[in-house]
Parts: C-alpha cells; sequence; structure tokens
C-alpha cells in the first residue's frame, strides 16, 4: 500500500522536497531580503521667519534699504495712495511716484543728466 501512495503521487513528493531544499538554501544563503534604510541626508536648510507684528508700509522701504536705484523703480509703480502712504517715496507735481523723503525726491536729474524742477511733492500724503 505504501509502494502504491508513492507511486501515485511521486511528482508531488518531488515538488515538496524540490521547494523544501531550495527554501532552506535561501534562508541559509547571505542573501537579505530586508536591506537596511540609510537615514536620510539633509540636503537643504530652510528658515522660514513668520510675517508676526510687520509693518507693510515700513517693510517696503526696508526692502530697498541702501539701494536707491531699486527703489526708484519700485516707487514708480505704486499709485498714488500707495505713494502716499511709504516714507521712502514722493508723489511729485509731474503726476509720478519717485524715491525721496520729505526733503524731496532723491534724484534731481533724470538718466540723461538733466535737472528735474518739482514745484510741490507729496511726502506721506502732505504737501511740501
Amino acid at each position: 500500500m505504501n509502494t502504491n501512495f508513492i507511486i501515485n503521487n511521486y511528482l508531488n513528493i518531488i515538488f515538496v522536497i524540490v521547494f523544501t531544499f531550495l527554501f532552506l538554501a535561501i534562508s541559509q544563503s547571505k542573501w537579505n531580503f530586508n536591506p537596511d534604510i540609510s537615514p536620510p541626508k539633509l540636503l537643504q536648510q530652510v528658515t522660514l521667519e513668520t510675517m508676526e507684528n510687520m509693518d507693510p508700509v515700513n517693510s517696503f522701504c526696508q526692502s530697498f534699504l541702501g539701494d536707491a536705484g531699486n527703489l526708484e523703480s519700485a516707487c514708480n509703480r505704486l499709485t498714488e495712495e500707495s505713494c502716499s502712504k511709504t516714507s521712502c517715496c514722493v508723489y511729485t507735481d509731474a503726476n509720478k511716484c519717485v524715491a525721496g523723503s520729505n526733503h524731496g525726491p532723491t534724484f534731481k536729474s533724470d538718466k540723461d543728466g538733466n535737472t528735474i524742477k518739482n514745484s510741490f511733492f507729496y511726502h506721506l500724503g502732505e504737501q511740501n
């Protein structure tokens, strides 16, 4: 009776023996199926600053501190209302916002060297 079982199931028996042998060979080998994951590498550090207690009018002027040329370009893009709220821009009688202070426009001549005459200007909304 035992021989009939072996003869009838020889393919299954061979399959189990081969599978068991392969399983034991793989489990005893140096293959690592669970490799260690290396810690992530820091590529760049970014500092985020909050905008708490920041006055937009003063921050506009502070961002151009010491850079009168770029301040002039930035003031030129402001509306009359925005220009009258900044301490670093003045609104001239030529209906143009330019870099300046309570003493008047910063630049007294144009790019060609011609003197710019302003009979009056507005600084912080007040005519000077």
